[in-house]
């Protein structure tokens, strides 16, 4: 298919096991774009990682990734207008706002005739599959790892990165750096002592952890400074890394 499709990065900034990317890359000529929203608040730390990985993930799509800021609503919708895009893909998100944001997104394609396509690339389980025999949520951890979690559908297989991919490129209004997302004093120098951004990083984190952080996690865990806690946290957060991989890479 020679169909041009667009694909919102959202938290979920690599390129294997996005199973939204997968998708679209599959479907046609995919315009790669990430959107810093004007209607969500991001703290300085976590503009300062989104900064670096933004960069890697450009990297990987051969400088083919899009970055605007502004309206979600607004900048996909006018993309789809003027590049011609019929269908839309992104990873689904669970917070509150965003579900609400999706939705009204949703509706208002859909009132274009601009089909969109969504798709669970974050959580091993999604909420609505996870609940007690009456359909309502767990309240205590335990019953809800041992007989909602353990007892539930075995999680997705991941995917691989796409290959060949078919990328098409418009020109860009901003920059990565023009997204203004690094403060002016150099303060966030300090984090570069700590740590690597990037899927790869994700990986090489998660791989390390396996062979050197498990044995004696039980008793090590509860102190951060040592090998015996992940720190996949962030990788996780901008979606570097997907719980899946993580799950099949240990089992």
């Amino acid at each position: 298919m020679n169909d041009k499709v667009l694909f919102w990065f959202r938290n979920d900034l690599r390129m294997a096991d996005n199973p939204g990317f997968y998708e679209a890359c599959l479907s046609g000529e995919v315009l790669p774009v990430y959107i810093l929203d004007h209607n969500i608040d991001i703290g300085s730390a976590s503009k300062w990682w989104l900064y670096y990985s933004l960069n890697k993930l450009n990297d990987s799509l051969q400088n083919h990734l899009h970055v605007v800021s502004g309206d979600s609503e607004s900048i996909i919708l006018d993309m789809c207008k003027t590049y011609r895009i019929e269908r839309v893909y992104w990873n689904k998100s669970y917070e509150p706002f965003r579900i609400n944001q999706d939705d009204k997104i949703q509706k208002v394609l859909a009132e274009h005739n601009i089909s969109t396509s969504t798709y669970n690339g974050s959580l091993l389980w999604e909420p609505q599959k996870v609940t007690k025999s009456d359909g309502t949520p767990y309240k205590v951890f335990t019953p809800f790892y041992r007989k909602g979690c353990l007892q539930s559908e075995v999680p997705r297989y991941t995917v691989s990165a796409p290959k060949n991919l078919k990328l098409f490129k418009i020109p860009k209004q901003y920059g990565i750096k023009e997204l203004g997302l690094l403060p002016s004093n150099n303060w966030y120098k300090k984090f570069d002592n700590h740590w690597e951004i990037g899927e790869v990083a994700a990986q090489e984190k998660l791989h390390n952890f396996i062979n050197s952080g498990l044995n004696g996690y039980k008793e090590q865990r509860n102190y951060p400074f040592k090998k015996n806690v992940s720190r996949l946290s962030p990788h996780l957060h901008f979606g570097e890394i997907s719980p899946n991989q993580i799950w099949y890479t240990i089992i």
